[in-house]
C-alpha cells in the first residue's frame, strides 16, 4: 500500500489532525489543534482566526456540513458555521458542546446535559432528549433515521416516543459511530477495541491482549515492516472507522491503521517505518472515504495520509485528437468530476474533454459555428454544481459559460436564471 502525505511544508497548520470532512465542492477539510485547513487538491489553506473566538484556543473537532454547502465544526466546545457563499465564520452555539452531527437540514449537538436539534433553515433550536449521566462524545444518524450517541459509559439510541436515550452497549468509553454498507453499526472505544452491532442486535467485539499488541508492534518497528496480516486488531485504543469500495473496514488505532476483511476475519495492519511511502504516523485518528473512493487518514503527529485501497496505480492519457482514447491537447488545466463519475478536463487550446467513467474513451467539446458550442478552446477553469447538474467553464477571453448536462448545450453563465 502506498500512502501519500500532507504535512506542514504543504501548508497544514499543525500535524495533529483530529477531524476530516469533504464538502460539496470536493474540498477536504482538516481539523487540527491549530485551526481548520482546506485542501482543494492543489493547495492547503489554513484558517486560524474565527470571529468571536479566542485566537489562542482554536482546536477543531467534528467537522460536518449541510446540503447547501455550509460547514460546521466544534471549536473550543462551541459550534462554528462557515457560510458556503461568503466563507465567513459565525458562532451559532456557545460553550459546552461535546458532540455534533448534521443530517437532513438539522444540526444535532450535545450540550450541558441535553441533546438539541437545530433547524438550519429558520435557526430554531429545541431540546430532544436529556443526556444526564452519559456525557456524549459523538452523534450519528443511521440510514433508517435512528439517532445514536457514543458516550463515556456506552452506546445509546434515542427513543422518539419517550425522548430518552436507550442503552445499546453498556460500559465502554465509546468515541465514534459508523454504519457500513450491510447496515452494521460500528462503535470505537478508548480502551476495549471496537464493536460491531448487526441488524439483528448481535454484538461482536474486536479486541487484543495489550501485551500481545505491544510486542507485535515493537517487532514490526524493529524489523522495519510497514504492514502485516494477523487475526486480531492491533490495539484496543480505537478512533474512527470507515469502509472502502470493496467492503473492507478501515479502523484507526493507537498502534496503526487496520484493514479488516469481514469475509476472512483477518486484519492488515499498517504502521510508520523508514519506508517513505508508509503511513506517516502509526497513531491514526479520523478516517474518511471521499466521493471518489480515496481514503483520508489523519494522524496524531504525522499530518494527513491519503490512498486508494483498491487500485493504487495510474492511467496515462496522452494527447492525440485523432485517437478516442487520448486527450485533444497536451496542455491540461483544471479538472472536475460529475455525479455520473465522468471526468471533465479543461485544455488550453483543445476545448473541453470528457473521459467516460465506464469506457474510458474521450469526447471533445470545442468551439464551432453553432450556438451551443463553446465560445473558445482555451479553457482555464471548471466547476461542477451537482444540484443543477451544471458545469461552469472559465475561458481565456470568452467569459464564463455553463454546460447543461442533460440538455448537452452550452450557454453564457450570465443568461442562467
Amino acid at each position: 500500500m502506498r500512502f501519500r502525505h500532507l504535512s506542514m511544508p504543504d501548508g497544514l497548520s499543525q500535524l495533529s489532525v483530529l477531524s476530516i470532512y469533504q464538502d460539496r465542492l470536493g474540498r477536504m477539510w482538516f481539523g487540527t489543534e491549530e485551526g481548520v485547513n482546506i485542501f482543494d487538491g492543489n493547495t492547503v489553506t489554513a484558517i486560524k482566526k474565527f470571529r468571536g473566538m479566542n485566537p489562542h484556543n482554536i482546536e477543531v473537532r467534528r467537522i460536518c456540513g449541510d446540503d447547501n454547502g455550509n460547514v460546521y465544526f466544534i471549536l473550543s466546545r462551541s459550534v462554528v458555521a462557515i457560510d458556503y457563499l461568503t466563507q465567513g465564520s459565525k458562532v451559532i452555539v456557545h460553550d459546552g458542546v461535546s458532540a455534533l452531527a448534521c443530517h437532513a437540514g438539522h444540526l444535532y449537538y450535545a450540550r450541558k446535559g441535553h441533546l438539541y436539534s437545530y433547524r438550519i433553515a429558520d435557526k430554531t433550536t429545541k431540546v430532544i432528549a436529556s443526556t444526564e449521566g452519559t456525557r456524549p462524545n459523538a452523534i450519528y444518524i443511521d440510514r433508517r433515521g435512528t439517532l445514536w450517541v457514543a458516550a463515556v459509559n456506552g452506546l445509546y439510541t434515542l427513543s422518539t416516543k419517550t425522548r430518552r436515550l436507550t442503552p445499546r452497549l453498556s460500559g465502554p468509553y465509546t468515541e465514534y459511530i459508523f454504519q457500513d454498507s450491510h447496515g452494521n453499526i460500528w462503535a470505537s472505544s478508548r480502551d476495549r477495541g471496537c464493536y460491531r452491532i448487526a441488524s439483528d442486535g448481535t454484538i461482536t467485539q474486536f479486541s487484543v491482549d495489550e501485551n500481545t499488541a505491544k510486542a507485535e508492534n515493537n517487532n514490526a518497528v524493529q524489523h522495519n515492516k510497514d504492514w502485516r496480516t494477523q487475526n486480531h486488531i492491533s490495539s484496543n485504543s480505537v478512533r474512527e472507522i470507515t469502509e472502502d469500495s470493496n467492503g473492507y473496514i478501515w479502523i484507526g488505532t493507537f498502534l496503526g491503521l487496520n484493514r479488516f476483511d469481514p469475509t476472512t476475519g483477518t486484519f492488515n495492519v499498517y504502521i510508520h517505518t523508514n519506508n517513505s511511502q508508509s503511513i506517516s504516523h502509526q497513531s491514526v485518528f479520523p478516517l474518511v472515504r471521499d466521493s471518489e473512493g480515496t481514503i483520508w487518514a489523519g494522524t496524531y503527529y504525522g499530518g494527513v495520509n491519503y490512498f486508494t485501497s483498491d487500485n493504487d496505480s495510474f492511467k496515462f492519457y496522452a494527447a492525440d485528437i485523432n485517437n478516442p482514447n487520448c486527450l485533444s491537447n497536451p496542455f491540461v488545466g483544471h479538472i472536475t468530476i460529475d455525479k455520473r463519475g465522468d471526468i471533465w478536463v479543461c485544455t488550453e487550446g483543445g476545448g473541453l474533454n470528457r473521459i467516460d467513467h465506464a469506457t474510458h474513451t474521450v469526447t471533445y467539446y470545442m468551439t464551432g459555428n453553432n450556438a451551443n458550442s463553446l465560445p473558445q478552446n482555451n479553457l482555464k477553469d471548471i466547476v461542477y454544481e451537482p444540484s443543477r447538474d451544471l458545469l461552469y467553464i472559465g475561458t481565456y477571453m470568452g467569459g464564463v459559460c455553463a454546460r447543461h448536462q442533460e440538455r448537452q448545450v452550452h450557454q453564457s453563465a450570465l443568461s442562467l436564471s
